[in-house]
């Protein structure tokens, strides 16, 4: 007559300590942007100059980024 209360009473506890544990905070993996995003200089105007147009462009458009998420 026992014998059918001890497998529910463990899936119970079971479920509630899962339940529980969907609610933790997840941990942060990884890197956030801002912490190891640089904007790009250039040393000199040779240098700009020396640059081919498309990677200038790039180079631009990334520094765009990082001053809208982390400069702030």
């Amino acid at each position: 007559m026992c014998s059918w209360k001890r497998p529910v009473w463990a899936t119970t506890l079971l479920l509630l300590s899962l339940s529980g544990t969907g609610c933790a905070t997840p941990e942060r993996v990884g890197v956030d942007y801002c912490e190891h995003a640089r904007p790009i200089y250039f040393d000199s105007q040779a240098q700009v100059g020396a640059t081919p147009a498309p990677i200038r462009r790039q180079v631009l458009e990334g520094n765009k980024v990082w001053r809208r998420l982390c400069d702030a």
